[in-house]
């Protein structure tokens, strides 16, 4: 199973921050906190306030010294350069204090990690007190998204046309199974690759899933079953019935004297639970399920009338 997976690296130089093993292997929404540290920051971001603080103490310094001079009366001139110099600080004042503000809580922001998109979150790579550093190499944590959930298939290149006639009419279903057969989840076809593996004479194919049930994990192997089209009075057969031999398929049939004959058959394709014959059998013929290593053309077959074989 394919899923997006986000690596969290540190955006800042320092201790990694207690707590850090709070949310490992849980199940986290967007953009819930990881990780938080106001301390290691708090400095610098504080930092920012100074500057119109600065700004505001020259303002109060021209203040003064134009009422001084107001006081001293030594002219008209200099009293409105004194003027001239307060409106310009007030200006300054009043654009850079949002601009100090807004550097400060970027700084802050520095020190909260938050998760970019909900899923499961994976083993921590770093442990309290770990020194970590932008950029480098090994992150804190990775999140794996889960609802919803992609898988990457391949189907062999004989299907090319059909498929992209399912994919131009909709987004034709997907089946995917454990090795047992049993249904896990059903999605749909999303895209397909746009060249065919030459080595392999197949061509890549990705499907989504809703997943509210997380019945399917990254990593996980299963089997898809791609649907194209509804075939209709055709004749299937469980995939165990089919058999390999020296001169191909073949399956074991009961006669009315309930003795095995052996038929050679041809089908048009199987998943892991049926298969459709093409050739080789017609509806009411009786076949056997199990038990065909013991058999031999002509042996007396024992039906299980339970099971059907």
């Amino acid at each position: 199973m394919r899923r997006n997976q986000v690596p969290h690296d540190p955006l800042l130089f320092g201790n990694a921050a207690d707590g850090v093993d709070d949310f490992e292997s849980e199940l986290v929404d967007q953009p819930v906190v990881l990780i938080e540290d106001l301390p290691l920051k708090q400095p610098e971001a504080l930092e920012g306030n100074r500057a119109p603080a600065q700004v505001h103490a020259r303002l109060v310094e021209f203040q003064l010294d134009a009422a001084g001079h107001e006081a001293i009366d030594r002219g008209v001139d200099r009293n409105a350069e004194i003027d001239g110099k307060i409106r310009f600080d007030r200006e300054a004042v009043e654009l850079a204090h949002p601009a100090a503000i807004d550097a400060a809580r970027t700084q802050l922001d520095y020190t909260t990690i938050k998760a970019p998109i909900s899923g499961r979150v994976g083993f921590r790579l770093i442990d309290e007190g770990n020194l970590v550093s932008a950029g480098q190499q090994t992150g804190i944590v990775s999140i794996a998204q889960l609802q919803p959930i992609s898988m990457v298939f391949a189907e062999p290149q004989a299907f090319v046309p059909r498929i992209n006639q399912e994919l131009a009419a909709g987004a034709p279903p997907v089946t995917v199974m454990d090795a047992e057969g049993h249904k896990l989840a059903t999605g749909r076809l999303s895209i397909s690759d746009n060249q065919v593996d030459a080595a392999t004479g197949t061509i890549r194919l990705k499907a989504e899933f809703d997943n509210k049930d997380n019945a399917l994990w990254p990593g996980l192997a299963v089997t898809s079953g791609l649907q194209l089209g509804v075939e209709k009075d055709v004749l299937i057969v469980p995939t165990e019935v089919v058999q390999h031999g020296q001169n191909g398929l073949y399956v074991f049939i009961v006669d009315d004297q309930n003795r095995a004959e052996l038929r050679q058959v041809k089908i048009a394709h199987e998943d892991t639970a049926t298969a459709v014959i093409s050739e080789g059998l017609k509806d009411g013929d009786r076949v056997v399920t199990s038990g065909q290593f013991l058999l031999q053309p002509g042996s007396i077959v024992s039906i299980d009338t339970g099971s059907g074989t």
